[in-house]
């Protein structure tokens, strides 16, 4: 994963496009990972009815930089594995 964090990274990566003219165009990302974890998650949150919207948008970014740690840990488990020496 490069040196790039998780939370920093796309939540839905550009796709080239081919427009009317024949052109490629590649769509500008919008929300970060950690903005989409967030989203996805603060429904349920609101549902279960904490006590201020401002608690429950706070508790769905922790779980957004919960989630986006734990992909870099793994990522950084996965690319010492993949480590090869040549001699």
């Amino acid at each position: 994963m490069s040196n790039k964090k998780a939370a920093n990274l796309p939540a839905y990566p550009p796709q080239l496009l081919q427009d009317n003219f024949g052109r490629l165009v590649a769509p500008v990302p919008g929300m970060t990972l950690r903005e989409a974890v967030a989203l996805a998650v603060l429904p349920t949150l609101i549902h279960l009815g904490m006590d201020l919207i401002e608690d429950e948008i706070n508790q769905a970014f922790l779980y957004g930089d919960k989630f986006c740690a734990r992909i870099d840990q793994d990522a950084e488990k996965n690319s010492a594995q993949d480590l090869q020496i040549v001699e």
